[in-house]
C-alpha cells in the first residue's frame, strides 16, 4: 500500500470488510480517511475531492452502524462528506438510513429530500422517502 494513496487504504478496507475482519477494514478506511484535508466550516471541497474517494465515508460507517451504540458516530461521518462534498447524494441517503435505524424518521426524511435536490430522479431516494412517509402515515392513524 502506497501510504498517501487514498484509494489503496480503501481496497484493503474493502477485502477486510469482505472477509469479515471489521477491526482490520474499520482501521484501513480511518487510514484513508486520514489522508482527507482538514474540515474548515462554510469552505466547499467540491473541486478538491474525488466522489469515489468519499465512499471511504460509507464505507466506514458501515461498520460503525453494525452497533447499534455508534450510530451516532455514522451519521456524523457521513455530514462530514456531505459537508465536505454537498452534492455527494448517497451521504444523504445512507445518512437517512442510519437515521431510520435511530427512529428519527424525521431526520431521514430530511436527508431524503435534500437527496433529490441534487439528483430529483434518484430511485433509491424516492423509495427511501415513500418508506418513511408511509411510516409516518400508520403512525398517524394509530390515534
Amino acid at each position: 500500500v502506497q501510504q498517501d494513496d487514498i484509494g489503496a487504504h480503501m481496497n484493503v478496507g474493502r477485502t477486510y470488510k469482505k472477509l469479515e475482519m471489521y477491526d482490520k477494514a474499520e482501521e484501513a478506511f480511518k487510514n484513508a480517511k486520514s489522508l482527507f484535508p482538514p474540515v474548515i466550516p462554510g469552505k466547499s471541497y467540491t473541486a478538491r475531492v474525488a466522489p469515489s474517494h468519499l465512499n471511504v465515508f460509507l464505507n466506514l460507517a458501515s461498520i460503525y452502524s453494525r452497533d447499534p451504540s455508534r450510530l451516532e458516530e455514522a451519521a456524523t461521518l457521513l455530514k462530514t462528506a456531505t459537508d465536505m462534498r454537498p452534492d455527494y447524494i448517497q451521504g444523504y441517503i445512507n445518512r437517512g438510513d442510519i437515521y431510520m435505524k435511530m427512529g428519527r424518521q424525521k431526520d431521514a426524511l430530511s436527508m431524503y429530500e435534500e437527496a433529490l435536490k441534487y439528483e430529483p430522479q434518484n430511485a433509491d431516494a424516492h423509495y427511501n422517502l415513500g418508506v418513511v412517509l408511509k411510516g409516518v402515515r400508520e403512525w398517524a392513524k394509530s390515534f
